[in-house]
């Protein structure tokens, strides 16, 4: 049948008390063989042994074929789940950044525009929130009335980063005179 890898001649039991053994043999063609010996047994008894061979250069050929399907399968996982926080990240961020301009707007004095919607969400709220506030605003009639009541101080607020993508809201701060 061959002669046998001394170097890798029964590697030992595979997991388990199976009895199964695998050994490397080389065989008259000079091609390497994995050997699993397994003994036939019946009460006890020994009645034979089952021997199976199997050529290495297959189970390599298959085990780089396996390693490239994996590494396609992953590239396609990450490819996945980077487009899904693509959209996620969008979907959030796009209400966001409309409300964000509003609340500029808002901040800087102009409060006579209200944030048309359809949504049913809570971006919805959020704008109907503004628009509520903007409108009693407007129904004020003077803008200033709270800063008449407070003669000694002064509001001061500050515009964030220009070059901040991290939606950082704007500070707001009240200084006694």
């Amino acid at each position: 049948m061959g002669t046998v890898n001394t170097e890798l001649k029964d590697q030992g039991r595979l997991t388990g008390d199976s009895g199964v053994r695998v050994s490397t043999v080389k065989g008259m063609d000079g091609v390497e063989t994995f050997r699993f010996t397994h003994p036939i047994t019946y009460s006890g008894l020994n009645f034979g042994v089952v021997e199976v061979g199997m050529p290495k250069n297959e189970l390599r050929s298959a085990a780089g074929y396996m390693r490239n399907m994996l590494i396609i399968l992953a590239v396609l996982v990450v490819a996945m789940v980077g487009c899904l926080s693509y959209i996620a990240t969008r979907t959030l961020l796009l209400p966001l950044r409309r409300l964000k301009v509003a609340l500029r707007d808002a901040a800087g004095g102009d409060v006579d525009f209200l944030i048309s919607h359809q949504r049913k969400d809570e971006f919805g709220e959020l704008y109907d929130s503004f628009n509520a506030f903007a409108v009693s605003v407007q129904s004020r009639g003077e803008p200033d009335s709270e800063m008449a009541a407070r003669p000694n101080e002064t509001v001061i607020l500050s515009e964030p980063d220009e070059n901040d993508d991290t939606s950082t809201p704007a500070k707001l701060a009240v200084v006694s005179r």
